[in-house]
């Protein structure tokens, strides 16, 4: 009997209608049986891949969730099951999965497991000619394909470049000490200034502390025999980012002797302190370094952003460990050059500095997508996805750039903080 019913399911499909009905595809343990799915996608079952004769079927259903944040379904779900027999080696499903328009070439497999009421991400790889999402299946469930919902992250990358083009972030203003007219100190300020200011009195001199309130970062000009002491704590990505930029020199052309010029990031601020007895200035004016600046760090928000939002990706990220890519990929040789040649570009009109904001901005996610997985410790992540995003998110950062708002935005007149203090 025994060696009637292997000979059975080994030589064909059984099916039994009524009652307590049985079906599926014979399978045993020393051979081969492949499932032809629909649109070209295929389960392969190889020998040894069950632990003993049984029925499998493999058939299209209706996903019993959505698919996790920031990703679709690439296609159809399919449910596998096993009767009579369980996996040993497991099999290979092949997912036909046609590129869909401007979506990134990043293509995962899931599995939906009911006990946690949510999908998991399965090793796959994804490519070929046709291209194919291919994983390997140890348990029978449901299974489906799933892709980057481009959608998401466009929507994505607009609230963040909302955030950089926003005229006040609502920073607390800085707050300063001393009687002005006592100690003969008279201010002039421009009407629209983009920082939050204040004038006091230390030793007897005057004291200026501003503080950045607008979206972008911001350069200030300041005479060189001023004291600098900056206020507020940058995290260590955004920190690295005003490091790497401040470090480039300015261009010959741009050489003051007398001035030096200082990045300001929203929220952070300086206390500087005057020399006393005569009349200084501050000034501030759309500057290249402080474009690029805001463009690298709006790019590393939107890859933290991308990682934190699609969980399959490995999750919440650590700035320290953002701070040291930045380093290590900008002191290469090609993206140092690039970086150089970006803070030297003009920016005398709103759509130079647009221009220079955008590539500014593709620049820094092409310096650091290469090393964002691995450097961040995500080796368990599906890497190859997130890598093929990266890359679609540099060829595409225009995506997100909709109308002429950009430049306008990050362009603001020459302003100036004027202090005077009459000698005695």
């Amino acid at each position: 009997m025994a060696l009637a019913l292997t000979a059975l399911l080994t030589a064909c499909d059984m099916s039994v209608s009524g009652s307590g009905a049985v079906s599926g595809t014979a399978v045993t343990p020393d051979r081969e049986t492949t499932f032809d799915l629909e649109s070209g996608s295929t389960l392969t079952l190889p020998p040894g891949a069950v632990s003993q004769p049984g029925l499998v079927t493999a058939s299209p259903v209706d996903p019993s969730a959505d698919p996790p944040e920031g990703l679709e379904f690439s296609g159809p779900a399919y449910e596998i099951v096993l009767r009579g027999t369980s996996f040993a080696a497991g099999g290979t499903l092949s997912l036909a999965t046609p590129p869909k328009g401007q979506s990134p070439e990043a293509v995962l497999l899931g599995r939906f497991e009911p006990g946690q009421d949510r999908w998991l991400p399965v090793r796959s790889t994804y490519g070929g000619d046709p291209a194919r999402l291919t994983g390997t299946v140890q348990q029978a469930g449901m299974y489906a394909g799933f892709r980057v919902d481009v959608d998401r992250l466009a929507t994505l990358s607009r609230g963040l470049l909302d955030r950089v083009l926003a005229e006040s972030v609502g920073a607390v203003a800085p707050v300063c000490q001393g009687d002005l007219a006592a100690n003969r100190i008279t201010v002039e300020t421009s009407e629209a200034l983009v920082v939050g200011a204040c004038v006091g009195v230390r030793d007897g001199a005057p004291e200026l502390a501003v503080v950045g309130d607008r979206g972008s970062i911001v350069a200030a000009d300041i005479p060189t025999r001023w004291s600098v002491e900056p206020t507020g704590t940058a995290d260590p990505a955004l920190q690295a980012v005003l490091d790497l930029v401040s470090a480039v020199p300015l261009r010959p052309a741009e050489v003051n002797e007398g001035r030096t010029r200082l990045l300001l990031a929203p929220g952070l601020g300086l206390r500087l302190g005057i020399l006393p007895n005569r009349k200084a200035t501050l000034r501030l004016s759309p500057d290249a370094r402080a474009t690029v600046a805001t463009g690298i760090d709006y790019a590393v928000d939107v890859m933290t952003t991308f990682t934190l939002k699609l969980a399959w990706f490995g999750g919440v990220p650590d700035p320290g460990a953002t701070a040291g890519l930045l380093r290590t990929a900008f002191a290469t040789e090609d993206c140092a050059t690039q970086l150089a040649q970006q803070t030297r570009q003009p920016v005398q009109t709103p759509e130079q500095i647009g221009r220079l904001f955008r590539t500014s901005a593709g620049l820094g996610v092409a310096c650091l997508a290469g090393g964002w997985t691995v450097a961040l410790g995500r080796d368990e992540a599906p890497t190859d996805p997130l890598t093929a995003t990266m890359r679609w998110l540099v060829n595409n950062v225009d995506l997100v750039f909709t109308g002429p708002t950009t430049g306008p935005a990050l362009n603001f007149p020459n302003l100036r903080i004027e202090v005077t203090q009459a000698e005695a």
